[in-house]
């Protein structure tokens, strides 16, 4: 993702966020905690409080393989805690085998 993401979008990030963690029993006021709690749950290496300060507060967007350590965290859908929208299901095809030509 750019590392320029409008105002907007990371207000609108940022307070998904916060309720989501709160709903998931996390206190989005305590950035070390959380930090503590991501870390325990990210392989690939770890975040500093600062960085989740900056999330919580809409100053800067986790990249994708953060994103879904805290979709995760939170039991939300990764999609929708990015962007504030579910993801819509693509409908099978019909095939009407009826009407099908022999080549």
């Amino acid at each position: 993702m750019s590392q320029h993401v409008d105002f907007k979008k990371r207000e609108e990030f940022r307070i998904r966020l916060v309720r989501s963690l709160e709903k998931a029993g996390f206190n989005p006021r305590k950035a070390g905690e959380l930090c503590t709690a991501f870390n325990q749950r990210y392989v690939s290496g770890q975040v500093t409080s600062i960085s989740v300060y900056k999330w919580l507060m809409g100053e800067s967007m986790p990249t994708e393989d953060k994103l879904l350590i805290l979709a995760a965290m939170c039991e939300v859908c990764p999609h929708w805690l990015r962007h504030g929208e579910h993801l819509k299901p693509v409908e099978p095809p019909v095939i009407n085998f009826n009407n099908i030509q022999q080549c």
